[in-house]
């Protein structure tokens, strides 16, 4: 391994380049497994498989990219001739506008620690400065320290924290088969929709449904709902739980061409508990699917529900925003 400063200067560095499609797909891939190997779910083993296919394909390697979500901007680190750092610029509509979510910020563990990962990190804030932009966001695993310093020492504040759970097969604890007494549920009824519509934005605020597969006008009541439903791509289940007649939560079950299906929780926060611990155990009952189901939430929340109801917790991500 060659020597590596400690910090290199943003723009002379002979290391540092942008990130090619064409050369620097299958290299990123390989990159991107080893660092993340312990961390990579279905849906990232998926993404790395994409990018190497793309690899393969030079010919059409841009176009099919643009439409398959693969990584197309960015800047990569080479020591040797190899690429040992990576970070890729997403193009993403934030509340502030258009701007990139900086993603897949990987340094091969043979070189870390000598501020490769910073310097890739500057660089593409000095890039979106350039072109205009006003913030820049980003996602840390809550459970990477190192990372986390790095982006708070580069101006990053925390806006959210989420939690990914994740039931591993259908649940078969027979006794949640049964409704407790009081409860009742049913499937969602329009008056629903507006205590729904309520709790759902308490979940998913506009800080982070920017960037999420939620979109309340597929779940909306009425014949607009509906309508939009039918030219969906998507399926929709929706169910409420009652207490004695009181409305406490509803819970959306959505398909996905991903690997897990989607769960959308929208629970009285006065009730949030009982809500999850029914509905999330209703559902897994009723909706019969081979897929994962994936439910985000604000980390903290409705833990031992989540629990209870044979689902466990993916992964902690932090999103963080820095103004420019």
């Amino acid at each position: 391994m060659t020597g590596v400063s400690h910090l290199f200067p943003l723009h002379h560095s002979e290391n540092l380049r942008p990130f090619d499609a064409r050369r620097d797909m299958q290299p990123v891939a390989d990159l991107i497994e080893t660092c993340f190997a312990n961390t990579l779910d279905a849906d990232g083993r998926g993404f790395i498989h994409r990018m190497r296919t793309m690899a393969q394909s030079p010919g059409v390697l841009t176009w099919a990219a643009e439409r398959v979500g693969m990584p197309l901007r960015g800047f990569v680190w080479e020591e040797d001739g190899e690429v040992v750092g990576n970070l890729s610029m997403i193009p993403v509509t934030a509340p502030q506008g258009r701007t990139y979510l900086i993603a897949n910020v990987a340094v091969h563990p043979d070189y870390r620690r000598h501020g490769i990962a910073r310097t890739l990190t500057e660089m593409a804030l000095d890039r979106m400065r350039a072109r205009g932009m006003h913030t820049a966001w980003l996602q840390a695993r809550a459970d990477n320290p190192p990372a986390i310093a790095l982006y708070t020492g580069l101006g990053f504040s925390e806006i959210a924290r989420r939690t990914t759970w994740h039931n591993t097969a259908q649940h078969t604890n027979q006794a949640l088969s049964k409704i407790p007494t009081g409860y009742k549920v049913t499937l969602r009824r329009d008056r629903d929709w507006s205590k729904q519509r309520q709790w759902l934005k308490r979940a998913y605020p506009p800080e982070v449904i920017w960037y999420m597969p939620l979109r309340f006008e597929l779940l909306k009541a009425g014949f607009l709902g509906m309508f939009v439903r039918m030219l969906s791509d998507r399926r929709v289940r929706q169910f409420s739980l009652r207490k004695d007649g009181r409305l406490l939560g509803v819970i959306c079950w959505q398909s996905s061409f991903s690997q897990a299906n989607r769960l959308w929780l929208a629970a009285s926060p006065e009730y949030e508990e009982e809500t999850a611990a029914v509905l999330l155990s209703y559902v897994q009952m009723t909706v019969t699917n081979h897929k994962i189901m994936a439910l985000d939430y604000p980390a903290g929340h409705a833990t031992a529900a989540l629990e209870a109801a044979g689902f466990h917790k993916h992964q902690t991500l932090i999103w963080m925003r820095k103004e420019l």
